[in-house]
């Protein structure tokens, strides 16, 4: 019975470490997520900001 029970316990510790490392995989999935989106974002507000820098002549066919 209390071997039945250690067996227990030590599966229940392993399923609490599987699902500690899978919200740690999560977290870092989020982490990367935000840090392209910042980037992407960034890229292009630096693509929407470039034609303001090109001459007016330029920028306006004639």
């Amino acid at each position: 019975m209390s071997q039945h029970r250690q067996h227990y316990e030590l599966q229940h510790q392993q399923q609490q470490q599987q699902q500690q490392t899978r919200r740690l995989r999560d977290l870092e999935n989020l982490e990367a997520a935000v840090k392209l989106e910042q980037e992407t974002q960034a890229s292009e507000a630096s693509r929407a900001s470039f034609p303001a820098n090109w001459p007016t002549q330029e920028r306006t066919p004639s």
